[in-house]
């Protein structure tokens, strides 16, 4: 342990062996320091008692937990770099209370708190300290900490057990989850961009096609192999001795290894090479083949990735999870279990990294591997617990669910408990749309220092163009109520739309419209558009059968003036829509219209496919926006005035 002499030498600018205790100060040691430095020999570096040291310990975690401590003293914590620019945006973090309660909620039955104290690296007054902050808390919500010797377990209703694990992952910043190449050690690295387009190239050429979600997983596998290589963890021939990729798969995998390793210098072995080329056959199709029809998929892997999903969802009270992760997770379990089946090992540079950083991340990831070993009794080990954990947690940092809610940040009048009354009434407030990130004295507020979208205060304060300030009064009324939902739902509609409208380029694009095609009736523009989906490889075979199909059953025009065809099962290769603008009425069933968008519902992607589909319906629902659109002349014409009908519908 570095002495306090030694470390007042190490922070003081005079060069003196005393210094000012003061915040910035407590932050500078222990930054230089970089590991656990006792509560004593900071008391002695500053000159004061160990009391004041963890006065200022407390000040500093007042907004969010920076500093860490256990018996063995302080510590910085590793997202706790940016606190120390001035100019650092503030995104608070699932503080050790939050941890926690998470334990106790989410593990079945008691728990001993000698594993609680290891877990939270803290001692056992600390924990001690930490079980007294959880009563009062607790009690609010109709719950009881209970303790019989060594063993503490919550008691209360599930409801309210579920209610306070709702809030709790709403404080918890799963949208902060890094992409696991930023965290890379470091060594031999690729430039992401580069190599996504490297890739793609590669993938082209071998007509194999890949979603975005598919490129991005790819490039990752592509950056960890490169990382392990330089660290002399390359997987070994004799690991590897499989097969099951297709030839397109092998051979666009060892044109891949071959660009990178010229690249960066290095020699890829025949076993990483294999191990690409069944990372690149999870991730693409080939032709017209369904992504769920990939041979290296089974319904065994399905059903272990449904169960993984439907357990997360329920236990941490998470919205449903895609087809898309699913379907994905189910092939990242595919190879899990062929790796395990031979005893094969595939060293995760990032897992100290994961384990440290996004604790609840990877306890999901654990409970995904309990569910993997019950179902195929193979042991996962903690480097697959890392990987489990880059699909889940890189799903959740995008994901609706917190990517969509609305920030907010409460500033109260710090007298008499209003603080807690106002920040309840807003959170209530908020409801699904959004969430609490911050809350604090309109006194301690720092302009430009908080990451949110809304800032609820009780005075005036100064925020940001981009940051709605809504004033209420320090009890907030029933007006105040009404008039913040209001405000909420007006925040969120514009977020919406401007979700949408940046979509509409990627699933409309320049070749998927035409304006007056020599077609009346509804049975033409079917075939027309069918016959140039399937020569543009969009489609699979008996896609217009299933288009006329889905007429049969009922015409899907509406108002005279728009048809929305569709398949009833998802036939297309890729998510599109495609657009017709006829200024001569096209005959549907016992309608005429104007407008024809023919959807193309692909196996993934269906979220954001329907987000968008679900907004056109809505505007194009008003005759008047559809006449508009009816008068576009042009691509760009058609786009600026569907983006201008969505922003203001």
């Amino acid at each position: 342990m570095t002495s306090g002499q030694e470390l007042a030498v190490m922070a003081s600018t005079k060069g003196g062996a005393g210094m000012q205790m003061t915040i910035d100060a407590l932050l500078t040691v222990l930054r230089k320091q970089g590991d656990w430095v006792e509560a004593q020999a900071l008391a002695e570096a500053f000159q004061v008692t160990t009391r004041t040291v963890r006065s200022y310990v407390r000040r500093a975690n007042k907004s969010r937990q920076i500093i860490e401590s256990s018996h063995r003293g302080y510590r910085l914590m590793a997202n706790a770099g940016e606190y120390a620019m001035p100019s650092a945006r503030i995104t608070p973090v699932a503080k050790r209370d939050n941890r926690l309660l998470m334990m106790l909620l989410s593990r079945p039955g008691a728990q001993s708190v000698y594993d609680l104290a290891e877990v939270l690296h803290v001692s056992d007054s600390s924990l001690s300290a930490l079980f007294r902050s959880l009563r009062p808390r607790l009690s609010e919500r109709g719950l009881h900490l209970a303790r019989r010797r060594e063993f503490v377990w919550i008691e209360g209703a599930e409801r309210d057990k579920r209610r306070l694990i709702r809030h709790i992952m709403r404080e918890h910043p799963l949208a902060d989850f890094p992409s696991p190449v930023a965290n890379l050690p470091a060594g031999n690295t690729l430039d992401p961009t580069e190599t996504n387009r490297l890739v793609k190239d590669v993938l082209d050429k071998n007509e194999l096609a890949c979603s975005d979600f598919g490129l991005d997983n790819l490039v990752i596998h592509l950056q960890i192999m490169a990382s392990r290589i330089s660290l002399g963890s390359a997987i070994s021939d004799t690991d590897l001795s499989w097969t099951g990729a297709s030839d397109a798969s092998q051979h666009a995998a060892n044109e891949i290894c071959s660009l990178v390793g010229k690249v960066l210098g290095i020699e890829i072995n025949t076993a990483e090479r294999t191990y690409v080329s069944l990372i690149v056959e999870t991730n693409t199709r080939r032709g017209q083949n369904k992504p769920e029809e990939l041979e290296l998929v089974t319904p065994s892997d399905l059903r272990i990735a449904r169960e993984i999903a439907e357990r997360l969802s329920w236990t941490y009270c998470l919205d449903d999870f895609s087809e898309e992760f699913i379907r994905r997770l189910a092939a990242h379990v595919n190879l899990l279990l062929r790796r395990a089946e031979l005893g094969m090992e595939v060293p995760n540079p990032l897992l100290d990294k994961v384990k440290s950083d996004y604790p609840l991340i990877y306890d999901m990831a654990v409970r995904a591997a309990g569910i993997i070993e019950g179902s195929s009794g193979y042991a996962v080990s903690e480097d697959e617990i890392a990987f489990l954990a880059f699909h889940v947690g890189g799903y959740l940092s995008q994901s609706p669910q917190k990517s969509g809610r609305i920030r907010c940040v409460v500033l109260y009048l710090d007298y008499q408990g209003l603080g807690s009354t106002l920040t309840k009434r807003v959170d209530e407030t908020l409801g699904i749309r959004g969430e609490v990130v911050l809350a604090e004295a309109v006194s301690d507020y720092v302009p430009d220092q908080i990451d949110c979208d809304l800032i609820v205060s009780v005075a005036p304060v100064e925020a940001a163009p981009d940051i709605r300030l809504f004033v209420v009064g320090p009890m907030m009324s029933d007006s105040d109520e009404h008039a913040l939902k209001n405000c909420v739902e007006d925040i969120f509609n514009t977020r919406r739309g401007d979700s949408t409208t940046s979509t509409l380029r990627r699933f409309i694009l320049p070749d998927l419209i035409q304006f007056d095609p020599p077609v009346k009736t509804r049975e033409e523009v079917v075939k027309l558009l069918a016959s140039d989906c399937e020569r543009k490889g969009l489609v699979e075979d008996g896609f217009e059968d299933d288009v006329l199909e889905r007429e049969r059953l009922s015409p899907t025009s509406f108002n005279n003036l728009v048809a929305i065809p569709h398949t009833l099962r998802p036939l297309a290769v890729q998510p599109f829509l495609y657009l017709i603008i006829s200024r001569q009425p096209i005959s549907w069933g016992k309608q005429k219209v104007n407008l024809v968008l023919l959807l193309g519902m692909a196996p993934y992607e269906r979220e954001s496919f329907m987000n968008l589909y679900g907004d056109l319906l809505s505007a194009l629902a008003d005759p008047l926006n559809a006449s508009s659109l009816i008068e576009s002349s042009s691509y760009e014409d058609a786009i600026e005035r569907l983006e201008h009908i969505i922003r203001g519908k």
